[in-house]
């Protein structure tokens, strides 16, 4: 019969670690999940058992801490330039993360006013020289270095029954992939002008 007790308290206390393993397991990756406050997140798990002598028993884990991925993002302030109608004109732009981790971020724009633009598109601009890196247009950009800054253009073109004298505005936003509620916004200002006259004699 001892021996019967004996064996019967070692599965309860096999039993029970296994329980607290899997707590503390579970609190672990609590302490990861994204959240937008605090910082840092705290998690202890506990677990309750009997043993065989049905005496009760509460088993505590360790408290786990980890810091949590805070998103962030900001632009400059945008740009105002006047051209011909049907004409295209670029405005350069740059978003940064002002996050804690390695960010991801999507690129959209509104427009309205006197005019509607006729085309918009992005294009990346790694060196900053306000001129397109190549022909292919972008939607968004991935791992910006907490800190870091991406640059990029808005290739605008205007309609060409444009009157001279209207104007659109033009709201340009970079959303976070990790919280679609972290956005950050600019805002260009396109006019129509006169075209390139040319001097006959």
């Amino acid at each position: 019969m001892r021996h019967y007790h004996a064996q019967r308290k070692k599965r309860m206390m096999k039993i029970s670690l296994t329980l607290v393993s899997s707590l503390l397991l579970t609190a672990a990756h609590i302490a990861h999940a994204d959240t937008a406050s605090p910082t840092q997140i705290s998690n202890t798990a506990s677990a309750s058992y009997t043993d065989s002598s049905s005496g009760s028993h509460t088993a505590t884990s360790n408290t786990v801490t980890a810091g949590q991925r805070m998103p962030g993002v900001a632009m400059a302030a945008g740009t105002s330039k006047t051209v011909a109608a049907g004409s295209s004109v670029m405005f350069a732009h740059s978003v940064t993360n002002t996050g804690n981790a390695p960010e991801s971020y999507k690129f959209s724009e509104t427009n309205g006013g006197d005019f509607s633009l006729a085309g918009v598109a992005f294009y990346a601009d790694a060196n900053g020289y306000s001129i397109p890196d190549s022909a292919r247009p972008i939607t968004s950009v991935d791992a910006v270095a907490p800190g870091a800054t991406f640059y990029f253009v808005a290739v605008v073109t205007l309609p060409p029954d444009a009157a001279i004298g209207g104007k659109n505005t033009m709201v340009i936003s970079a959303t976070s992939a990790l919280s679609n509620t972290v956005q950050a916004t600019s805002t260009d200002t396109v006019a129509s002008g006169p075209g390139l006259v040319l001097n006959r004699r």
